[in-house]
């Protein structure tokens, strides 16, 4: 999907260096100050107002929910493709009616099981098989 592409990832995550042997530009927009790195392509947050109207795909974590810096990444990425991303994504299907293309996020399954996981730090995809499953919806459809 990003190959060829200019990616804009709106918070450095996990995962995120996978985007830069397959698109044609990849950025990282970040809040915090520390993890800024103009050598590794990690710019910060300020940079929005002029690369996301020009880029292809945005990829935001749902933390923008939270840090109240939502509303202006869709006004800048309005017609962008827009990916929220993460464990905190509300999958509500009306987000999809606010400028958002995919939201991709986890369903959990077994509560008590996952928050024992969590707390121990085993947080990735093996292990949390059967307590938490990933979920994505399009406007289309869910998956």
């Amino acid at each position: 999907m990003s190959k060829g592409k200019r990616v804009i990832m709106i918070g450095k995550f996990p995962g995120y260096t996978r985007f830069k042997g397959i698109a044609k530009e990849f950025y990282v927009l970040e809040l915090n100050p520390n993890l800024i790195d103009l050598n590794d392509g990690i710019l910060p947050s300020t940079a929005s107002e002029e690369l996301l109207e020009r880029s292809d795909i945005v990829i935001m974590t749902a933390t923008t929910i939270i840090n109240k810096s939502v509303d202006r990444l869709l006004e800048l990425a309005k017609n962008v493709f827009v990916i929220m991303v993460g464990p905190s994504t509300p999958m509500i299907e009306e987000l999809l009616d606010f400028g958002i293309d995919v939201l991709a996020g986890l369903k959990v399954i077994n509560p008590y099981s996952l928050m024992k996981k969590i707390s121990q730090g085993m947080v990735n995809e093996e292990r949390l098989k059967g307590d938490a499953s990933f979920v994505i919806m399009t406007k289309k459809e869910i998956i």
